[in-house]
């Protein structure tokens, strides 16, 4: 597929991921949203909790990743997968939180993690987790793989702890923001592939890994205020960055040509992930613009919140989008 032939066909991408993302908010607030709000019984539960649900996790994973899945193998999704997925987006918005706002104790996490039918559970949290975890594990066929990447996700959340430490080694902070972004992909492809190739754990690795950078790039003000580090506020050359981020790019790229679908579906995904990624250059660009020459280091801690808020919304910043898409379509 030429480069102008995969832009003519990216309003076909629009027009499919409004149709998603309407399908699910339907499910959304005729099923998951009533049986989840029945747990919103006591103080461990709040509307930020259900924004994540509604908003984010609940309302993403399966509109984007499950709905692409199943564009790919050309198979609508099933009533059973689209609940499975939409709890899989409810549990990991209750996940993260666990380490970050809940402050869990490690084995709490664990035992709750590998024994959620026997869990004992002393809030509707840890009620709501439990639950969710029931609904996508009766789905998923590959247990043992469901077990490793969980244990995965743990492993990497854990690792998380030390990005409030500014002299993080960078090496170690890359393959953290690789494996949050990469295995939490491989988790949400689950309901859909019964059992998973080599190929396939590599190719969906490595698009969560690109995503993951990406989501930071995105998210430098809201990480710098609540002293967590990342590579793109670490990095006061924002050559390093657009090089990091370019280099997971093209990793996902040739990876995810390996998938055992058609080629033109492929080829299809690959040009949309491609748009979708080709933000994360707008941003960097817009950084580039706020250092007085291309010389001077980025600092995060010199910028507004208003300087470093890259809204995509606007016409100015899709059309940029285009170009990048059309400069890095290969």
């Amino acid at each position: 597929m030429s480069k102008w032939s995969a832009l003519f066909k990216l309003p076909k991408v629009y027009r499919l991921l409004k149709k998603w993302r309407d399908t699910q908010t339907n499910y959304l607030n005729q099923n998951t949203l009533p049986e989840v709000d029945a747990f919103f019984t006591d103080e461990s539960l709040n509307q930020k909790d259900r924004d994540k649900i509604e908003k984010y996790y609940g309302l993403g994973v399966p509109a984007i990743i499950g709905e692409f899945i199943c564009f790919l193998r050309n198979q609508e999704m099933s009533l059973t997968e689209r609940k499975a997925s939409t709890y899989q987006g409810v549990i990991t918005g209750l996940f993260d939180d666990l380490f970050d706002e809940k402050e869990a104790d490690d084995s709490y996490i664990l035992d709750l993690m590998n024994h959620p039918y026997e869990h004992v559970c002393k809030e509707q949290y840890e009620a709501l987790i439990c639950h969710s975890f029931a609904q996508f594990d009766q789905v998923i066929t590959d247990h043992q793989m469901l077990q490793k990447v969980m244990k995965q996700i743990y492993d990497v959340q854990v690792l998380t702890r030390i990005q409030t430490n500014d002299d993080i080694d960078r090496e170690l902070l890359l393959q953290i923001t690789k494996d949050k972004g990469g295995h939490s992909v491989v988790f949400f492809v689950l309901p859909f592939v019964q059992s998973m190739t080599q190929h396939e754990i590599d190719a969906w690795y490595k698009v969560g890994a690109a995503m993951q950078y990406g989501n930071d790039l995105f998210d430098v003000y809201k990480d710098s205020q609540a002293g967590i580090y990342t590579l793109p506020i670490l990095n006061t050359n924002l050559s390093r960055t657009k090089q990091e981020i370019t280099q997971l790019l093209n990793d996902a790229m040739k990876a995810l040509s390996n998938l055992p679908y058609s080629k033109g579906k492929i080829e299809f995904f690959k040009s949309t992930f491609l748009f979708a990624m080709a933000r994360c250059f707008v941003c960097l660009e817009q950084f580039e613009n706020l250092l007085p020459d291309q010389n001077a280091p980025f600092q995060v801690e010199n910028y507004s919140r208003s300087e470093l808020i890259c809204d995509m919304e606007k016409p100015k910043n899709l059309w940029k989008s285009v170009q990048y898409f059309l400069k890095y379509y290969s």
